[in-house]
């Protein structure tokens, strides 16, 4: 073999250990979730605008406000859902989604996980109920968000401006509805997800209904057993 056919043969092995390594590359990258910003502002300001004109401004930062105290307290009280949390790794989202009888809500509870090796984050879905003029919370169910489709350096944590965005891509664009003549209403259908966490098969009145948020309530927010 000549010194020329040497150096083509070389060439050639060269260039197809580059394709196979490509070829793994490309096979091994990860399809991110596209999340569209300004539609999601959008979402969360019609979200918000929604909220106030039924409630008033006044009653939703009431609501924000007593939803704050609340976790403060079961952080500080080392309940099960929230503990080893703080203010670094756990926010409220300010938005609320009201129903059209404002007397149930939904928002969202944004959680960053500090813990090393750990490369998921989450929205935990966030429940309110009004029972003879107070409100009652309860946990929904939460999503996981896998850092890997949102990020390059999955070993850091989501930050909350993304978590806001997330939670109006995956939940509050639900919220309101087509009217039919070019506005938008409140889906009350949205908040169906509600009465799924009262675990009431049996629930016929009103009353029993609502003695069955008030027990869910109540079980759900249990002391972090050491």
């Amino acid at each position: 073999m000549s010194i020329q056919e040497s150096r083509v043969l070389v060439i050639v092995a060269l260039a197809v250990t580059l394709l196979v390594a490509g070829c793994r590359q490309k096979s091994q990258k990860v399809n991110r979730v596209q999340v569209d910003s300004l539609e999601t502002q959008v979402i969360r300001q019609r979200c918000v605008e929604k909220t106030i004109s039924v409630i008033g401004i006044k009653s939703y930062h009431d609501i924000l406000s007593q939803l704050n105290d609340t976790v403060k307290s079961w952080i500080k009280n080392d309940l099960q859902l929230f503990s080893g949390c703080d203010s670094t790794s756990l926010r409220i989202d300010t938005v609320l989604c009201v129903n059209s009888t404002a007397d149930k809500f939904i928002t969202c509870f944004l959680r960053r996980s500090l813990t090393k090796g750990f490369n998921n984050d989450g929205i935990v879905y966030y429940y309110g109920v009004k029972i003879q003029s107070k409100w009652y919370f309860v946990g929904g169910p939460s999503l996981a968000l896998i850092r890997k489709y949102y990020k390059d350096d999955i070993n850091t944590p989501i930050l909350f401006p993304k978590l806001e965005q997330l939670a109006a891509h995956y939940k509050y664009r639900y919220y309101l509805k087509d009217d039919g003549q070019g506005g938008l209403v409140i889906n009350d259908d949205f908040f169906s997800d509600i009465t799924s966490q009262a675990y009431c098969g049996n629930c016929l009145t009103q009353q029993q209904w609502d003695s069955a948020y008030i027990r869910s309530t109540r079980l759900k927010w249990l002391p972090n057993k050491r």
